[in-house]
Formats: C-alpha cells, sequence, structure tokens
C-alpha cells in the first residue's frame, strides 16, 4: 500500500490507461515533465486499487457542471434509443404475424361470409384486447351491437365479457 504523499506507479497508470491512448511509457515522461504537487488531494484521487475497471476508471474523471449535464443528457438520450429500438422489434414482429394472419385464405374467407355485427365484434376484439377494462373506449355501432347481445340474453352476455370477448360493462 502506498502512502498518499508518494507519487503513482507505473502499474497504476497503466491500469488508468486501459488500452487507449498513449502508452504508460510516455505518460510517466509527461508526469515527470509537468511537476504534479504532492499534496494528498491529488494522490487520493490516483490512487487505485489492483482491480480497476472501465466503469469505476470512468466514474474517477472529474467533470465540469456542463460536462456533467451533458453526459446525464446523452445517458438518458442512449436509454430512451435503445428503449425505442426494443419496441420497433417488438411492433415488427407483430405486424408481421398480422399479415401472415390477414393473407390466410381462410379467415379471409371467413370475414367475407360475416355480417356487419360479427366483423364489427371481430374487430373490436383486435383493437381493445390488449387494453384494461378502464382504457377501453367503444363506438356507437359497437356499444349498440353490445347492447342489443345483453337485450338477447344477458347470461349469456356476461358469460362472454368475462371468458370470451372484450364486451361493455357497467363500471
Amino acid at each position: 500500500m502506498r502512502s498518499p504523499l508518494t507519487p503513482p506507479s507505473t502499474t497504476s497508470l497503466q491500469q488508468l490507461n486501459l488500452g487507449h491512448g498513449p502508452s504508460p511509457s510516455s505518460l510517466t515522461a509527461t508526469m515527470q515533465e509537468a511537476a504534479l504537487p504532492s499534496t494528498s488531494e491529488t494522490n487520493v484521487h490516483l490512487n487505485l486499487g489492483e482491480k480497476t475497471t472501465v466503469k469505476k476508471a470512468k466514474s474517477r474523471v472529474f467533470l465540469t457542471n456542463t460536462e456533467k449535464y451533458l453526459q446525464d443528457k446523452l445517458v438518458a438520450a442512449s436509454i430512451k434509443l435503445s428503449k425505442m429500438k426494443n419496441r420497433f422489434k417488438k411492433l415488427s414482429v407483430n405486424v408481421k404475424a398480422a399479415k401472415q394472419i390477414a393473407s390466410n385464405p381462410a379467415v379471409c374467407d371467413i370475414l367475407e361470409n360475416c355480417t356487419s355485427t360479427r366483423k364489427l365484434l371481430i374487430s373490436m376484439q383486435c383493437q381493445e384486447d390488449h387494453k384494461k377494462e378502464k382504457e377501453r373506449r367503444f363506438t356507437l355501432q359497437e356499444k349498440i351491437a353490445s347492447l342489443s347481445i345483453f337485450k338477447q340474453s344477458p347470461k349469456g352476455y356476461r358469460f362472454l365479457r368475462f371468458f370470451l370477448f372484450c364486451l361493455l360493462s357497467k363500471h
């Protein structure tokens, strides 16, 4: 263990280098040329342990307030970018699956032979299925179709609402 008043050794300079920038020999030459004050304050920051990772070395770099602000903005933007990339991948998979289903001739034949109310209920399921119950919004035609099912059989409507379809509820 070095005392806080001794200058850093070449091994700690090699750890600071981390394979980037000038070689350790040129760093020692520049450090000898530059008269560094040997106070405990400067040496405490250069006193690195045996296991120094890139993340730890980056965290020891001192930044001004403007640089910190810009670095925080950069990190936030990179996080937002990665989230958007992941979202794009998921949505592109969903679009491919929807195109595959829509191009299926059996599905096309069924949809062509359906009544307008059935088409409305099928489209309503596709649009509202992924939403929570309180987030669902229905058009006037969807409300009329749901009400007509409810008037024919309230028990059947409750069964459909709880187990099969996304239908209107009282709440």
